[in-house]
């Protein structure tokens, strides 16, 4: 197993890390070798992603509406079934 020794590490960092480790019930060490081991596995490269982000789009098609759109059509536009009426004097 290796060791390494981090410097440089500001007051506030540290005290985070150790909050953290208590709130998991576990060692400063643990904690610190728990974010290294799963943030230092390979992970994509930029240019990775970005292909698999453009093979997504060009499998998805064009998008033709916005979120806005969306919620005014479906939620504002169209009636809600089944809905009571409120007869009170004051806005339901």
């Amino acid at each position: 197993m290796s060791i390494i020794l981090v410097r440089g590490l500001s007051e506030e960092t540290l005290s985070n890390l150790k909050d953290r480790a208590k709130r998991n019930n576990g060692s400063l060490a643990a904690e610190v070798r728990e974010i290294l081991e799963r943030d230092g596995k390979s992970r994509l490269t930029r240019e990775e992603f970005l292909k698999i982000m453009d093979g997504i789009r060009e499998r998805s098609g064009p998008q033709t509406s916005d979120s806005v759109d969306l919620f005014v059509r479906t939620v504002i536009a169209e009636p809600i079934p089944n809905r009571r009426k409120c007869h009170r004097k004051v806005a339901c």
